[in-house]
């Protein structure tokens, strides 16, 4: 038998407090964007009050994480951006959202000219919507055992 672990190493921050009414709402203010990404029946269950996309994944230990939902809030950041964001979970359920460091060659423009300061305003904008004042970038370690 063989064991790998996977690491995403990148800055960004825990998403385990995402509330699921502000995604929806978030949603609803990104709706073109959400459109342009062909999220068509992501935003029909939206309208038709039906939240199933939401996809609870419980954990007695640790509570619960919504990784549905904090997948589409990295693609309307990813889409809006130009900036590849992605959300990964951890072993104990913790979801992060991150960008991920890479080589400078494989970087969208948008990218090439990021820095700390632009990459914190970009995270701050949409933790706002989502109903938090401040949010804290941190360098993170991502680990998955398999």
């Amino acid at each position: 038998m063989s064991m790998s672990t996977d690491c995403y190493y990148g800055f960004g921050f825990g998403a385990d407090f995402i509330d699921e009414n502000k995604v929806i709402e978030l949603c609803k203010n990104h709706k073109k964007t959400l459109e342009d990404l062909g999220e068509n029946s992501l935003l029909e269950e939206i309208e038709e009050d039906d939240f199933s996309f939401f996809d609870y994944q419980v954990d007695a230990e640790n509570g619960y994480s919504n990784s549905s939902a904090v997948n589409i809030l990295a693609n309307i950041m990813s889409a809006e951006t130009n900036i590849h964001f992605f959300a990964e979970e951890d072993e104990g359920g913790s979801i992060y959202i991150i960008f991920e460091p890479q080589e400078p060659w494989l970087y969208t423009v948008a990218e090439k000219d990021l820095d700390s300061d632009k990459l914190l305003e970009i995270y701050q904008k949409y933790a706002k919507e989502l109903g938090f004042e401040y949010l804290e970038l941190e360098y993170i370690k991502v680990e998955k055992f398999g």
